[in-house]
């Protein structure tokens, strides 16, 4: 005999405990309360959840080529439906991106060419925010790390690119990142 339990929960498929709490460090440098933002490569939307909960008054989208809904992923949030590197939507004003842990499935020289066209897209003061494994080595689920160093020597390399802030965190022998970029010149 089989018996089906109905439960109601909020969907997050990673393995480790309290994954929300874990990882708001590296959302909590974001200090914006209102405006439009998009989380690439959003997946199943954690880092959407985060920063819906800590600025409610965001609108937050979730930019990802495959629809993680059909998964069981939070409705929450508006769906675009496309590549990182073919934005199809243009907004008046963007305030942020978050790109978290997807920089490291394109190649180095990809990598470049992501960061540039999602600064590109943003309001005057507008902000990215990479987050990424601090990993040097390559894995079949980390084809090209990104680990700090390198991308902060990226962003050095760039006239139109600048570090506002960042931190980092350990978690479960797997430390995480996240860099906040803006664009040169303008006033944070």
């Amino acid at each position: 005999m089989i018996i089906f339990v109905a439960v109601e929960v909020e969907f997050v498929s990673w393995k480790r405990p309290n994954v929300l709490g874990r990882l708001a460090p590296l959302i909590d440098i974001i200090h914006e309360t209102d405006g439009v933002w998009i989380d690439v490569g959003s997946g199943e939307g954690t880092f959407s959840l985060i920063l819906q909960k800590k600025s409610p008054n965001l609108s937050i989208y979730q930019l990802d080529r495959l629809n993680y809904r059909d998964f069981g992923a939070s409705r929450n949030f508006n769906l675009i439906l496309s590549d990182i590197k073919q934005i199809p939507v243009r907004f008046k004003a963007l305030s942020g991106f978050i790109c978290s842990q997807v920089l490291h499935y394109f190649n180095y020289e990809d990598q470049e060419k992501i960061l540039k066209l999602l600064l590109s897209k943003l309001e005057l003061n507008g902000k990215l925010v990479i987050i990424e494994y601090e990993e040097k080595k390559s894995y079949s689920w980390l084809p090209y790390p990104v680990p700090l160093t390198h991308l902060i020597q990226v962003v050095k390399d760039q006239v139109d690119m600048m570090i506002i802030n960042h931190i980092s965190i350990p978690d479960f022998g797997r430390p995480k990142y996240s860099l906040v970029l803006g664009r040169t010149g303008t006033s944070y």
